[in-house]
């Protein structure tokens, strides 16, 4: 699925986060196990390809929420995102 902002292969290449994986900081990446199945593939695409460049990577699945719900838990003082989260301090 394109994006409406995204009318030409080109632009789509340039616009992703996956053109600009060098040496990456720490991730934290989540996303919800009812969210857009488009959106899961690219976080774990996302996630593999830090990976791949030696990246430090944390990825949850939230699970039972979809996309906007995955969104309201970022705000949980105890939820999983700030648990999950807590490793990255250490670098």
């Amino acid at each position: 699925m394109r994006p409406r902002f995204l009318d030409e292969q080109s632009k789509e290449t340039s616009a992703s986060p996956l053109a600009f994986v060098d040496k990456p900081p720490p991730f934290l990446i989540a996303y919800g196990s009812d969210d857009f199945p488009h959106l899961r593939k690219q976080a774990q695409v996302m996630a593999d390809t830090l990976r791949s460049a030696a990246g430090e990577v944390v990825s949850i699945e939230l699970d039972g929420c979809d996309h906007l719900g995955a969104s309201y838990m970022a705000g949980e003082a105890d939820g999983p995102w700030v648990t999950a989260a807590a490793w990255i301090h250490t670098f």
